[in-house]
C-alpha cells in the first residue's frame, strides 16, 4: 500500500522540486534496507525481513514517477517512446543480471547475505555516479553541450509554456479510461510478479530442473521482454512521426501486443 501511495505523492513532489534529489533518496534508503535484510533476518526471523521489504516498498514509491518527471523534462516527443523504453528495459536487465549472478554469489565462500550486499552496494554505487552526473533539467546540467541543450529545450517549448492546471482528482478516478490503464498496469504487473517469483519453482518441481541450474531458463523470459522491449521504443516513434498512428492509438497497439 505504501508502494501505491507514495506514486501519487512522490509525482507531485517531483513536479514542485524536482526529481533527482527525491531519486536520490528513495535509492539510498532502498539500498540501505537490502544490505540490512541478512542482519535483520538473524535477529528478528522473516519479521525482519518484512519490515526491510515494507520500507524498501515504500521508498521505491518514488522510483517510477521521478523518472517520468525526468523524461518528461530531457525526452523531445520525437524521441519518448525510443528513450523511454530503454529507461525501462533496465527493469528487465536488472532481472536477467540478478537471475543469473545471485546464484554463483550464494553459492561462493560469503553465502546467501553477500547477495544482498552486492546488490545494495551497486545501488550506492549508482547513487554516487547520479548525483555527479545527473540534473533535474537540460539547464541545470553542468556539461550538457550549447547544441544538446538547445535541440532538447526548443523540442519542449509547448510542454514549459503550457499552463499546469489543478489536479481534477475526482474526474481522474471516475474516468473510464484511468481505469482501463489501472487494469492494464495491474494484470502486467501480477503477472511479472508471479513470474518472477514461481518461475524456479515450476521449473524445478515441474520440469525437473535443478534449482541451482535453471537460471538461464528463468532469465529467458526477461531476456525476451529486454530485446523486444529495446526494438518496440523506436518502432512506436516511427509510427507516430509517419502520422500512421496517433500517440494515442500507437499505445494501444503497443499494450495490445
Amino acid at each position: 500500500m505504501g508502494y501505491v501511495c507514495l506514486q501519487v505523492i512522490a509525482g507531485e513532489f517531483g513536479k514542485r522540486y524536482g526529481p533527482k534529489w527525491f531519486l536520490v533518496g528513495s535509492m539510498i534508503m532502498n539500498s540501505a534496507a537490502c544490505m540490512m535484510i541478512p542482519f535483520m533476518a538473524s535477529k528478528f526471523d522473516y519479521g525482519g525481513v518484512i519490515a526491510c521489504r515494507v520500507v524498501q516498498g515504500l521508498f521505491q514509491g518514488f522510483f517510477f514517477p521521478s523518472v517520468h518527471n525526468i523524461l518528461g523534462k530531457w525526452a523531445p516527443p520525437s524521441e519518448r517512446a525510443t528513450l523511454g523504453n530503454i529507461v525501462f528495459t533496465g527493469v528487465a536487465f536488472g532481472t536477467i543480471f540478478a537471475i543469473l549472478i545471485t546464484g554463483t554469489i550464494s553459492a561462493s565462500w560469503a553465502g546467501w547475505p553477500a547477495a544482498f550486499y552486492f546488490f545494495g552496494s551497486l545501488g550506492l554505487g549508482w547513487c554516487i555516479v547520479w548525483i555527479l552526473l545527473g540534473a533535474n533539467t537540460p539547464s541545470d546540467h553542468k556539461s550538457i553541450s550549447a547544441e544538446e541543450k538547445f535541440y532538447i529545450e526548443s523540442s519542449l517549448q509547448d510542454d514549459l509554456h503550457k499552463k499546469v492546471p489543478k489536479t481534477p482528482w475526482k474526474e481522474i478516478l471516475t474516468s473510464m479510461p484511468v481505469w482501463a490503464i489501472v487494469v492494464a498496469n495491474f494484470g502486467q504487473n501480477w503477472g511479472y510478479a508471479t513470474l518472477l517469483t514461481e518461475i524456479s519453482n515450476y521449473l524445478n518441481k515441474v520440469c525437473n530442473q535443478d534449482i541451482s541450474e535453471n537460471s538461464l531458463l528463468s532469465a529467458a523470459p526477461y531476456t525476451a521482454l529486454f530485446l523486444l522491449g529495446l526494438a518496440f521504443g523506436p518502432i512506436a516513434d516511427w509510427l507516430v512521426a509517419k502520422k500512421y498512428l496517433s500517440p494515442a492509438n500507437t499505445r494501444k497497439l503497443m499494450n495490445t501486443i
